[in-house]
């Protein structure tokens, strides 16, 4: 009995090298996308905003959180400093919960002439380009 009637061969099929092995090319990365480059943005920015080193509010130095004054859905101030805060989870749970007292706290805080900068420029809706973003927001997280 041949080795090819035992099944250890496939019929029609050659034994003979068929030519030089092709190697594949190595595929590029495709550029990172909008959303990619968004997220190291969100990334980097929260470092920076937690290199403070203490809540804001209470002082303390564990668990810290950056929160946004205004919502990170207003695109043309997500990354901007003014418009976020280091504070620890619990404050940042508190004033979720109450934001009446985040919005006196936070005009007190950073003044009622930069709370309506930010809030008219939030208004804008200008998306920044990330790849100049992401950056800039590194160079500043290598001085950290």
């Amino acid at each position: 009995m041949t080795l090819q009637r035992k099944g250890y061969i496939a019929r029609n099929t050659s034994l003979k090298p068929s030519g030089p092995i092709k190697r594949k090319k190595a595929k590029r990365k495709p550029p990172p996308t909008k959303t990619q480059l968004r997220r190291k943005c969100d990334i980097l920015h929260g470092r920076i905003i937690r290199a403070q080193g203490y809540c804001s509010r209470c002082g303390r130095t564990q668990n810290l959180q950056r929160a946004h004054i205004f919502s990170r859905s207003y695109r043309a101030i997500e990354f901007d400093d003014r418009n976020c805060l280091c504070l620890d989870s619990a404050c940042h749970v508190y004033f979720t919960h109450h934001p009446v007292e985040w919005e006196i706290w936070v005009q007190e805080r950073i003044g009622l002439e930069t709370y309506y900068e930010l809030r008219a420029k939030a208004m804008t809706h200008v998306v920044p380009d990330y790849r100049e973003l992401l950056a800039e927001l590194t160079a500043r997280c290598a001085t950290l």
